[in-house]
């Protein structure tokens, strides 16, 4: 598992206005603003909360990670010097943060990981489902069919390596681009692309296995 290594960020390329705005968040945390690390709280839970859901397929499993997440944010706060764009060095904490609770439940669960019921799972982003179901754009489904297929998908990425989990959850599930995933993962775009080409060959043949 990569590390997270907040004093030894990825090289510095050029921000928006945006994360210009959540720099200057960041800055006043830093100097003990609390009400200022509160805002950085809400703006990213629900993100997190995702990720951590995504890679646990648990609720409160996901719940712990992403309350794990926050502690360590703040306290590798001081160390945050700006030279990563705020969401890669957050993006790091919380694949980091899921690993490792991953690791502890598999010890103390004989490897076996829970399942929240269907109600509580999220939804896969739209053409997700479609990219790595076959090479060709299937036909109209019906709701229940479609629910279906998400729940194959669902138990296929269970069975993924952790680095292309994590990779096709960052690229399809969070919308990030290569060279996001790239600096997130601390790799190569090439190596993400490898990564995703597996994940999506590997996902076809589970699927030809689950669907029906």
């Amino acid at each position: 598992m990569f590390g997270v290594h907040p004093t030894d960020p990825p090289p510095p390329h050029s921000t928006d206005a945006s994360e210009q705005a959540m720099l200057r968040l960041v800055a006043d945390a830093q100097k003990g603003d609390t009400t200022a690390f509160e805002q950085l709280v809400f703006l990213h839970r629900d993100q997190v909360y995702a990720i951590a859901y995504q890679m646990t397929r648990n609720a409160d499993d996901a719940m712990d990670v992403t309350q794990d997440v926050f502690i360590r944010l703040f306290r590798a706060l001081p160390s945050f010097k700006g030279k990563a764009r705020f969401a890669t060095w957050m993006h790091r904490v919380v694949l980091n943060c899921a690993m490792d609770h991953l690791r502890h439940e598999k010890r103390h669960r004989s490897g076996k990981l829970e399942m929240d019921d269907d109600s509580n799972e999220a939804t896969d982003p739209p053409g997700m489902i479609h990219r790595v179901s076959a090479s060709t754009p299937p036909p109209q489904r019906k709701a229940a069919d479609a629910q279906q297929l998400q729940q194959c998908v669902r138990e296929a990425l269970r069975k993924l390596s952790s680095k292309q989990r994590q990779v096709f959850i960052l690229r399809y599930y969070h919308d990030l681009s290569l060279l996001e995933v790239a600096e997130v993962m601390r790799s190569t775009q090439g190596t993400i692309k490898r990564h995703l080409f597996r994940a999506h060959e590997r996902l076809k043949d589970i699927l030809k296995d689950l669907r029906p």
